[in-house]
């Protein structure tokens, strides 16, 4: 592993909700340009470890390193370097896309040359500009879905924390997003993690794949072999490999 393409580390982070352990002991590392999937079931501890390394949560042992910035240490810088769509969208539903677009671009310190040019792009990005004025409250699952992702994308975050990104997405739009996350991260060398249970949002995507239930990393390797490992099945692989932990 070469530290200085590496955009991301994430070493020895334990979180427990009461009696619930969500992670145990997860490691994992991105590079510069490289998409990493986050691939298990509902419930194993993929949008915890999201929200640990966006800086929402705090983990109760390891450390998360963006860009060479321990986050704990310097959250605010660290945090900088982030976008992120959570699982569900969440938007504030009060709000229309423009506003919601404003609020996003406050928090960043855009300025309003940069916005302007920037809600150009990304609303032209998502074909959502027509929808700018209307109340998120009224839109559509899969619009709301696209609003959340473009406000992600709105201050050219080097590192992306996409949960279940193409939810509600109709099979075109899904697509699209899929081309979109690949230039996003092959043409300006920025990062992304991608956390699903889709193997769609994995395959012809991803570079390398973790794969974690129960809150532990079963698998990492790049996605070619898991599908060398499946006989050219990504599903054969999973469910060979989650099978496996429970023996």
């Amino acid at each position: 592993m070469y530290l200085d393409r590496v955009a991301l580390q994430v070493e020895n982070v334990f979180k427990s909700f009461g009696s619930l352990q969500a992670l145990h002991d997860v490691s994992l590392h991105a590079r510069k340009g490289e998409i990493v999937g986050i691939l298990g079931p509902n419930a194993a501890g993929k949008t915890t470890l999201l929200r640990i390394i966006s800086g929402i949560i705090k983990p109760d042992a390891g450390r998360i390193v963006i860009h060479n910035v321990d986050l704990s240490k310097h959250p605010r810088e660290a945090k900088q370097h982030i976008g992120i769509v959570p699982e569900g969208a969440g938007l504030i539903d009060k709000l229309t896309p423009r506003e919601y677009f404003q609020f996003i671009g406050g928090i960043y310190g855009i300025s309003k040359q940069e916005f302007a040019l920037r809600i150009r792009e990304v609303t032209k990005l998502f074909d959502i500009a027509h929808l700018q004025d209307s109340l998120i409250e009224g839109l559509s699952k899969g619009q709301k879905q696209k609003i959340a992702i473009a406000s992600a994308f709105l201050h050219s975050p080097s590192i992306l924390l996409l949960d279940e990104p193409t939810a509600n997405l109709d099979i075109e739009s899904q697509i699209r997003v899929r081309q979109l996350f690949v230039q996003y991260a092959k043409h300006r060398k920025n990062t992304i993690l991608i956390a699903s249970h889709v193997l769609a949002n994995i395959e012809g995507v991803c570079d390398r794949v973790y794969i974690i239930g129960k809150g532990r990393i079963l698998y990492e390797g790049r996605v070619e072999d898991l599908l060398s490992r499946g006989k050219g099945s990504l599903e054969n692989a999973y469910v060979q490999i989650m099978r496996g932990s429970e023996g």
